[in-house]
């Protein structure tokens, strides 16, 4: 069974997210900061990661860079799912080795059929 982390400020997304992607056979949880998701990170030891860009305290690009400069969580997979749309926050966030860049809203079964995907390409990678 894959573990996805959602770190996400808006507790009804991750509750929605977690909900669907539980009944499809993932162990989810949620963190609501970065800070919080960092610690998670280290605890849960997700398979995948994701990851809203604004949040209170420390973003999502921050987020993104201290998991991608550790050497114990920099394999694995951030997709950003996130509200802005804009070309410079997705430049940064690919650069910054996230794997994908998903606006909110986005449907459940697209979500899922997209980390269903990674989750696959990142176990033929290991």
């Amino acid at each position: 069974m894959s573990k996805i982390l959602i770190i996400d400020d808006d507790e009804r997304i991750c509750k929605t997210i977690e909900k669907y992607l539980t009944m499809n056979s993932y162990k989810v949880r949620s963190a609501f900061d970065g800070r919080e998701g960092l610690k998670q990170v280290k605890r849960f030891k997700p398979d995948l990661i994701l990851l809203d860009v604004v949040m209170p305290e420390m973003n999502g690009l921050e987020v993104l860079r201290h998991i991608k400069e550790s050497p114990s969580t920099s394999e694995i997979p951030v997709v950003m799912l996130t509200g802005r749309a804009d070309d410079e926050c997705m430049s940064e966030a690919l650069y910054g080795y996230a794997v994908e860049y998903i606006v909110k809203p986005v449907s459940m079964e697209t979500l899922e059929s997209k980390i269903s995907r990674i989750l696959s390409l990142s176990s033929k990678l290991r």
